[in-house]
């Protein structure tokens, strides 16, 4: 009887646990919906609704994937339009009611409930399904802004709710608020009647349980374990006889049969508990191998953990001198007549609006990062990634080609920069010609990282090549971002905005490194020749200057004030010829080349770097033209054009699967969906269905 109790309270402890945990995440996924700012801006009906009810959309399909729990189906709905956010799509009032099995009369009841009770938040239905597992539709209403209700349906079979499995004939019961709301049994077809069993408690076993999750409750229904009678132990015994007679047959028949198999049962040890010799011979076989495989595996993780560990305390001059030796043997490495190098890794945010990248983000990004770096210098006959710390990596390589390793990280840290917003700097050491002298490299790197903060002027990757030049010590600076806004300023004809950023980047200069204007000319120069380096003509006729003459007119400056004076005078007539050039409405050759560029290229994975290569300049620059010309960035212009063209193909045949449209304009169907929906309010297929409907 202590045993079968004890099968009882485990099983009531996994069950009540399961059911909890579904419950409360259940609940969690609400509360999460319905304080984002995404449902906040929904209920408010701010513009763009329909781009608010996109974001919804998708930001309730990435907690729904977050918040992974078993249930049929899941909706959000106001009820105060035609509006239903579903499982991975929308759809109606109408199509929501069939999915989850519901009338107009039970959502009318849903409505009135809520409506009387306005402080309850939870509501269940039975709905009609299989008879042997049942539906359950959990219904949740919260307030927020004005006491607008927000509905969340939740559709649970019994077999999802409960994880009911048990080898004893039982019963579970779920209460809310002392209302009996739904039942499972374990053996028998359906569950025992709970009236019923308030008057048979000499049958059965019962438990009530409180639930972890506000509100509920549980009973537990245990029928009693039956004794053995006469005509059990008589009919057992029976069988008893004749199981032994077969066996006492079948171990003569086989003893003579099993000789070879009775060789390897005594190298390998008869089983305890296991009286299949070929199965126990299987099993120790298979044993073996997953633990002669693990064994490797786990070696090698324990030997890169030790070596990680090992070259950290090299590099940071912990390792004693005596040890290193060993560790050259052990590992099998050259540590005489070679170059080795360290490329310390510094990871940060960008300040730039728009970086929303969150902290977790740099763990992934290292991990992606470990992968790209092991294919490209794996090529080398040594090299070694290792965390410093969360933020920081070193590579130890043997390298002595800084202008390879510099070229390598920067094309990788463009992209990183472009499509995650995030800042990577990088210091390559000198070489030194024994790893056992690595950590003086290190320290010699992680002075370079620490000098890129005194530089400004400095690429993002930094070597001793770099500071061997003498003018960086003083070198004049002024940011990418505030060069851009200057840029976009002169393009837009914003007078007074481009006066005030010329007059904070030489005033600012001016401060620190008055001896130096002849550097700020030339950085001027640079962007005054950015601006007009495509259009020769704008050149010529605005400057009378060759941009030979254009340096040495702004170098040959006396001081901040004759400088601000004449490059103030030459942006002037620059923003008045690019003013009237808009007014003519001439169409810019560089933008004809931009988007004849797209036009041809659409199909394929194309970004606005390859869009820059194409023309021959840098991003940045090029993105201001683009959206200075067409009113639109290159992603949202590139974007509207496969929208455009794929609107054609359907037209065209109505009938085409929508995957093999969003291949011929260069996406996926997630992508193709999202951008009709940006673009229509509809779906792809729902835009067919219209096209068929007007044929």
């Amino acid at each position: 009887m202590t045993s079968f109790n004890h099968s009882i309270d485990t099983i009531i402890q996994q069950s009540k646990t399961s059911t909890d945990t579904i419950l409360l995440t259940d609940r969690q996924w609400a509360y999460t919906i319905c304080g984002s700012e995404y449902m906040y801006q929904y209920i408010s009906r701010t513009p763009y609704q329909q781009y608010v009810k996109f974001k919804l959309f998708e930001f309730i399909n990435a907690i729904q994937a977050v918040t992974s729990i078993p249930r049929v189906a899941s909706a959000v709905t106001l009820l105060s339009d035609d509006f239903v956010f579903m499982n991975n799509y929308t759809s109606s009032i109408s199509s929501f009611l069939k999915v989850f099995s519901l009338s107009e009369a039970q959502l009318e009841t849903i409505k009135q409930y809520f409506s009387q009770y306005p402080l309850e938040t939870t509501f269940f239905l039975s709905v009609p399904g299989h008879s042997e597992n049942p539906r359950l539709v959990e219904v949740r209403c919260d307030r927020i802004q004005q006491a607008q209700p927000i509905f969340l349906f939740t559709l649970y079979t019994n077999s999802q709710l409960f994880n009911f499995k048990s080898p004893i004939d039982g019963t579970i019961y779920l209460f809310y608020n002392n209302q009996l709301i739904s039942s499972c049994s374990t053996q028998t077809p359906s569950a025992v009647p709970y009236q019923e069993t308030l008057n048979t408690s000499g049958k059965y076993i019962r438990k009530d349980i409180l639930s972890s999750v506000t509100g509920y409750r549980y009973t537990f229904l245990f029928r009693k374990p039956r004794f053995l009678t006469s005509g059990t132990l008589l009919f057992g015994f029976i069988w008893l006889i004749i199981l032994a007679s077969v066996f006492l047959l079948m171990k003569h028949l086989t003893q003579w049969m099993y000789k070879p198999i009775n060789t390897i049962i005594t190298l390998i040890g008869k089983p305890e508990h296991e009286k299949d010799e070929i199965r126990h011979i299987k099993n120790t076989l298979i044993s073996l191998y997953n633990n002669v495989d693990t064994m490797n595996h786990s070696i090698e993780e324990y030997n890169a953990i030790i070596e990680n560990d090992y070259l950290r305390n090299l590099l940071t001059g912990y390792t004693k001198p005596e040890e290193m030796e060993k560790y050259f043997q052990k590992y099998k490495i050259n540590n005489s007549g070679n170059c080795f190098s360290v490329i310390l890794i510094k990871y940060g945010y960008s300040d730039e609006p728009g970086a929303g990248q969150q902290q977790n983000a740099v763990f992934f990004l290292k991990q992606n990062q470990a992968i790209i770096y092991k294919e490209i210098f794996s090529i080398f006959p040594f090299f070694r990634l290792i965390d410093i710390n969360f933020e920081t990596q070193a590579l130890i390589i043997q390298c002595t080609d800084i202008r390879f390793l510099s070229d390598t990280l920067n094309s990788i840290f463009i992209r990183l920069e472009t499509v995650f917003s995030l800042e990577c700097y990088a210091a390559i050491s000198k070489p030194v010609e024994y790893l056992q002298d690595i950590g003086d490299a290190y320290h010699n790197a992680e002075w370079l990282l620490e000098m890129i903060k005194y530089y400004k002027d400095y690429p993002r990757i930094i070597s001793n090549t770099d500071l061997s030049t003498p003018h960086y010590t003083t070198a004049v600076y002024y940011p990418l971002h505030e060069e851009q806004a200057l840029i976009n300023a002169v393009l837009n004809g914003k007078t007074v905005v481009w006066k005030s950023i010329l007059s904070n980047i030489i005033k600012n200069n001016a401060q620190k490194y008055e001896q130096n204007i002849s550097q700020l000319s030339i950085m001027l120069c640079a962007t005054l020749v950015r601006i007009a380096e495509e259009n020769n003509s704008l050149q010529k006729d605005l400057f009378n200057y060759s941009q030979k003459n254009l340096f040495v007119l702004l170098v040959s400056c006396r001081n901040t004030i004759e400088l601000e004076k004449i490059v103030t005078d030459i942006f002037e007539k620059l923003s008045e010829y690019i003013l009237k050039a808009k007014e003519a409405n001439s169409c810019h050759p560089l933008v004809e080349a931009m988007l004849s560029f797209i036009h041809k290229n659409y199909i394929k994975d194309i970004s606005l770097n390859d869009l820059a290569d194409s023309v021959s300049l840098t991003p940045s620059y090029v993105s201001a033209v683009f959206k200075n010309s067409t009113g639109n960035n290159f992603k949202a212009y590139l974007n509207r054009y496969r929208y455009e063209i794929a609107c054609k193909i359907i037209q065209q045949n109505p009938q085409k699967k929508i995957r093999i449209v969003a291949a011929e304009v260069g996406c996926n169907t997630s992508i193709l969906s999202r951008l009709f929906i940006q673009n229509a309010g509809i779906q792809p297929s729902d835009y067919q269905k219209q096209i068929l409907a007007n044929k």
